[in-house]
């Protein structure tokens, strides 16, 4: 993805919001979408057009369709009980490639 730095810690949103350019929400299907503004009581919180978002979104998509090599482990390539070994083969030489045999 390149040159973006990850910080964990834990912040006082209240204290630091208003130093966020971009804000961004995930969920548990792993795509990142651009926040506009939050709201909080009465308060609503705006921020700046993302713009590192669409290329982590991006990056998040290759990696989930096998256009790019994951280095973490998180994909696995499920390959249904029917298909031959011969194919199993011609797929599991095909490193980086997202295109699984297809079941008739």
């Amino acid at each position: 993805m390149g040159n973006l730095t990850v910080e964990v810690r834990p912040i006082d949103f209240f204290e630091e919001v208003h130093t966020f350019k971009e804000v961004g929400a995930v969920g548990t299907a792993a795509i990142v979408v651009g926040v506009a503004s939050l709201a909080v009581k009465d308060k609503v919180y705006r921020f700046e057009r993302p713009l590192r978002l669409p290329a982590l979104r991006k990056h998040i998509d290759a990696l989930q369709r096998g256009e790019l090599v994951g280095h973490h482990g998180y994909l696995r390539t499920i390959i249904p009980a029917s298909v031959t070994e011969a194919a199993r083969r011609r797929h599991s030489m095909a490193v980086g490639k997202s295109t699984l045999p297809r079941v008739p």
